[in-house]
């Protein structure tokens, strides 16, 4: 009995030991997840920290990246401000020379209204021509001559044209040579007046001295195309001064009944050279005699 008590008491403390063997055993398996439990939890908050770090850094640089962006902004705005100074210059100066272009227009057209108003004081209450407005009709009928004479293309066109052409001239000169010019010389009060008259007589003489010349080329086409414009262009600068200058000057220096008794007698010319004259006149001026 005493033996199988020992036995019983030996079982009941190997069974003791290993209990306790087994407790530690899962007291060192506790310490142990405790353990992998504490470096998990340092990896984690390792990578979390890394993590904050990198979204700090990223945060800055973004931070970083926008103080880029205003300082670039910043640094564009004088650029801005230049091109919109050249832009607001630019404008000032269209406006300017769109301003200037519309008073031109308006001179131009003050001009036009001055001339008009001429043409049409040039009429009288009796409805006949003053001394201007005979020599403007003049001018139209002398400009639509030469333009026909520029593209005439035969030789018979072209002489009969000459022909029109010098009559037409030598009837408008004399009137002006021997009526208006005097009398504009005459009340003449400046240089320029002065100017004018003269100019007027020598370019008379030029033409005098092409027109022969045009005539002598009616057979040649390339050199009487040629000559007939410069013919051309002569008389129509002689009738742009008289019509823009010395008319308008006119119309100053003389009063309207004066203007209209110039244009009588210019008129009575005209009519006085238009008649047919008889074989006794003719003999008379061969001879140098006149009839009173």
């Amino acid at each position: 009995m005493a033996q199988q008590r020992k036995r019983t008491s030996a079982k009941s403390q190997g069974s003791a030991k290993g209990q306790s063997g087994t407790a530690k055993r899962q007291s060192g398996t506790a310490k142990s997840r405790t353990s992998t439990a504490k470096r998990s939890s340092r990896s984690t908050q390792s990578r979390a920290s890394k993590s904050n770090e990198s979204r700090r850094g990223q945060a800055a640089s973004s931070r970083g990246g926008a103080s880029s962006n205003r300082s670039r902004a910043t640094s564009s705005t004088p650029r801005s401000s230049g091109n919109r100074s050249r832009a607001n210059a630019s404008r000032t100066t269209s406006s300017r020379s769109r301003a200037n272009a519309s008073r031109s227009r308006a001179t131009s057209s003050r001009s036009r209204t001055n001339a008009r108003r001429g043409r049409a004081s040039s009429q009288s209450s009796r409805g006949t021509r003053d001394a201007i407005g005979l020599l403007r009709a003049d001018h139209v009928r002398v400009k639509a001559l030469l333009s026909n004479l520029q593209q005439a293309t035969t030789e018979g066109r072209r002489t009969s044209l000459i022909d029109e052409i010098e009559a037409a001239l030598r009837e408008h000169t004399t009137i002006e040579e021997q009526i208006f010019y005097p009398a504009f010389r005459e009340a003449a009060k400046t240089d320029k007046d002065r100017r004018l008259f003269h100019e007027a007589v020598e370019e008379h003489h030029v033409v005098d001295v092409v027109l022969p010349e045009v005539r002598d080329a009616r057979h040649e086409g390339e050199v009487f195309t040629a000559r007939a414009k410069v013919l051309r262009e002569l008389v129509l600068h002689h009738i742009e001064e008289e019509q823009e200058e010395m008319f308008p000057r006119a119309h100053q220096l003389f009063s309207a009944e004066q203007l209209r008794d110039l244009g009588t007698r210019m008129n009575e010319r005209k009519r006085a050279d238009q008649q047919p004259t008889g074989a006794l006149e003719k003999v008379g001026a061969m001879i140098g005699l006149s009839q009173s």
